[in-house]
């Protein structure tokens, strides 16, 4: 239908899951005629999925629980829920125990629980979703209804960064790497040992085709660091990979769906 309405040829490759994602890449090489960009980002996805699966192989059981809260009205508490019927909590689902139910909703708008329940769970983390006056960051900092909770008495409750799309995956895509490079290295430090920074730096440099200065990532990741921290990791290990340095080549314009919708223009015969 967009084809026949735009005039463009039209093609839609999915990244529904995780694992589809380094695939994605070289499909779209193939249909853009781009296979080296192409290759340079499924080699990195399936790099960094693979150094993930390394790390919560040796994480096993001792996953810290959280909650991802999407939104807070009074008593009630939209979070994402866990299972196989929700994109956007598939990368939580992973590195983390959701103790949210098995979600109802596949939508990012979440399901509804009450502060009663939320009481009850007591997590070791509550990331919260990003919002342009950060309403529900500030909603559990400083009600008296969240002071009980464990993780806000430790200072781990986190907004989850937003630019150019949410890192928790609004849209599920690709862009939900960036969660787990965050959250992994937050929650797991000694094993996923690296420096946030310069991580994100790579990615958006790779993927978004910009180069973040150090003002640009204290402003994209204002309320996702722990007090007094200006980046993680150790010292002498960055982290960064063989990709930060290679020239990237345009490649397309994404469109958010349940996975990528990419506009293809042909070249001119």
């Amino acid at each position: 239908m967009l084809q026949a309405q735009t005039g463009v040829n039209f093609a839609f490759v999915t990244q529904n899951n995780l694992s589809d994602i380094p695939g994605s890449y070289l499909t779209l090489g193939e249909l853009l005629s781009e296979e080296e960009q192409c290759e340079k980002l499924s080699t990195y996805t399936s790099d960094l999925l693979s150094e993930f699966a390394a790390g919560m192989n040796e994480i096993g059981d001792n996953r810290k629980s959280m909650i991802y809260v999407v939104s807070v009205d009074g008593n009630s508490v939209y979070l994402i829920g866990s299972g196989e019927n929700s994109y956007h909590g598939e990368v939580i689902n992973y590195i983390s125990d959701n103790l949210a139910n098995e979600a109802v909703t596949a939508s990012g708008m979440g399901d509804e629980y009450t502060m009663e329940d939320i009481l009850q769970m007591n997590p070791d983390y509550i990331i919260v979703a990003y919002d342009d006056e950060h309403e529900y960051y500030d909603a559990i900092m400083n009600s008296a209804d969240w002071q009980s909770l464990r993780a806000v008495q430790d200072g781990n409750v986190y907004e989850a960064p937003y630019g150019p799309y949410s890192w928790m995956g609004g849209p599920p895509s690709v862009n939900r790497l960036l969660s787990m490079i965050w959250l992994g290295n937050l929650y797991y430090p000694d094993v996923f040992d690296y420096n946030v920074d310069d991580r994100v730096k790579e990615y958006y440099s790779l993927f978004y085709h910009y180069d973040l200065t150090d003002d640009d990532l204290s402003k994209l990741m204002e309320y996702a660091k722990p007090a007094g921290a200006s980046s993680q990791g150790s010292a002498t290990s960055t982290g960064t990979s063989a990709y930060a340095n290679q020239s990237p080549a345009p490649l397309f314009a994404l469109m958010a769906g349940l996975g990528v919708a990419v506009l293809i223009k042909r070249r001119s015969q």
